[in-house]
């Protein structure tokens, strides 16, 4: 049954209408900020997967100011990426496009396997990105990333080569700085120096601003700072190094008490990482009430992709040997399976109404979103979601489709979630993709393609149609061209798994 919403309070001051799992809080949204148009952040926070935040059921106290935040203001239960790692998934959040429609990732050759290298494309100069949109809507705009798919060539290092052809996704920020790998505490710090910078320029009275910050503590090597290194879990100072990077990833000695340790080691690491973030996020949210700032603004909690345990390593092992690397159940970027796709997503802020949202939404439906709340036009057509925050407040949400595809090894993948299943199609030889039940199977552990090929064919029919219209709706776009990355970038980019 479609779940009932809560109406703004200004539209209905009398009878609120509430979310299924609502809680019957009073609905505090509908309020304008103060000085007229808001301030934008976003907490883009790499690698993080929705069902390790206390919001979303986990048994860990790894996020409770990310909870309360969550508690005020409107959470969606089903957020899908787009793709399950960062360069594609970045492209399609940042255009509210398809990655195929840009041709962000790596590109397929030879029937459809896609070849490893240093090749990497990202968001084209024709597609018009969401720092664009709000440079133009007089907005001041920044990125502070730790991740170099975000950088412009002005963050490369003194010395290097500058190629002026990057990953396109500086595009429209007024100011990029690049931090790489750093911590929520770098991080949230040079936020605060930037605020403080635009501020006084401005006399405290100038332009808001949209701000977008790309968080790495999740992103392997995983390296949390203690007292947060030993939170969930006791650790040998000797063996921190040991979880860093990913042991068993040829899948393995998956059966053996070695592997188990390790493995309740890794994901410690990873929630302690998410706790000391969790900590940080809560000093930068009293540094913005202190300067009279947290009233005024929205804030953004989402993902560009989660990651892998070994949830699927045996499957995999089994059935995705195309992948070509012997990595297997862990890290990000090969599959599509919920590890990967699934991803919170937390508004907060003036004009956005309370509650929890059960209906599936996309991470493209994110810029909309933030155009809408701050009052910038979209030209119509331009983009592929949906403003989900209006819809939500006008009663008028409903469960989107959703599709996403890999771009970066092995044989193309592509998905669809629709209608309480969701299919992964595979393009190779020998093999057509597998069908999972959702409500029935929520951790996507039985395929049940060969019990159901009529759902099986429907779907992968749809996903076929789905591309082949969505590819005409931009037929004038130019594809992206392949970054041409200095070596100090390829050298991190390997650090990080994403060359080799």
């Amino acid at each position: 049954m479609r779940t009932m919403f809560l109406r703004c309070a200004l539209l209905a001051a009398a009878a609120a209408v509430f979310s299924l799992g609502c809680g019957g809080r009073e609905d505090a949204s509908g309020k304008p900020p103060r000085s007229g148009r808001p301030n934008v952040i976003v907490v883009l926070v790499d690698t993080l997967r929705k069902d390790h935040l206390g919001c979303y059921g986990y048994r860990r106290d790894t996020s409770p100011f990310i909870d309360r935040l969550a508690g005020e203001g409107l959470l969606f239960e089903n957020a899908v990426s787009q793709a399950p790692w960062t360069a594609p998934s970045m492209a399609s959040m940042f255009s509210s496009r398809y990655p195929f429609q840009l041709g962000a990732g790596v590109k397929y050759e030879h029937g459809g396997k896609a070849v490893r290298g240093d090749k990497v494309h990202g968001l084209p100069a024709g597609a018009a990105s969401i720092a664009e949109v709000f440079h133009d809507g007089g907005y001041a705009t920044a990125c502070i990333t730790g991740n170099p798919f975000l950088k412009g060539t002005e963050g490369e290092k003194k010395g290097d080569k500058h190629y002026g052809k990057d990953f396109g996704m500086s595009r429209g920020f007024d100011k990029t700085r690049y931090i790489y790998f750093a911590k929520a505490d770098k991080m949230f710090g040079a936020a605060r120096e930037y605020i403080d910078g635009l501020r006084a320029d401005t006399g405290g009275q100038g332009r808001p601003f949209f701000l977008h910050l790309q968080m790495m503590d999740l992103h392997s090597p995983t390296s949390p700072p203690a007292p947060f290194d030993s939170k969930f879990m006791p650790l040998d100072p000797s063996k921190k190094k040991l979880y860093y990077d990913w042991k068993y990833s040829d899948g393995k000695g998956l059966g053996t008490a070695g592997f188990r340790d390790f493995r309740d080691h890794k994901v410690s690491f990873y929630d302690g990482g998410l706790a000391f973030l969790d900590s940080e996020l809560a000093k930068f949210v009293d540094y913005l009430k202190k300067g009279g700032l947290y009233e005024d603004t929205v804030i953004v909690i989402a993902s560009d992709h989660g990651e892998e345990f070994w949830e699927h390593a045996v499957f995999e092992t089994k059935y995705m040997r195309d992948l070509g690397d012997d990595y297997y159940g862990c890290d990000h970027g090969r599959t599509l399976f919920r590890e990967l796709l699934d991803v919170p997503l937390i508004f907060h802020g003036p004009g956005v109404p309370a509650g929890r949202v059960r209906d599936q939404v996309r991470n493209i439906d994110i810029m909309p979103s933030l155009l809408g709340l701050a009052g910038l036009p979209v030209k119509p057509g331009s983009l592929e979601g949906t403003d989900i925050v209006s819809a939500v407040r006008d009663g008028a949400i409903k469960d989107m489709p959703a599709f996403s595809e890999q771009v970066v090894a092995g044989f193309e993948k592509k998905s669809i979630q629709s209608g309480g299943y969701k299919y992964i199609m595979v393009v190779s030889p020998g093999r057509d993709g597998f069908l999972y039940d959702k409500a029935g199977d929520p951790m996507e552990a039985d395929d049940i393609s060969s019990r159901r090929p009529d759902m099986a064919r429907k779907l992968r029919s749809e996903i076929e149609a789905f591309v082949m219209e969505k590819e005409k709706s931009v037929s004038g776009l130019k594809k992206a061209e392949a970054a041409e990355m200095s070596e100090a970038t390829k050298k991190q980019l390997k650090a990080l798994g994403y060359l080799h």
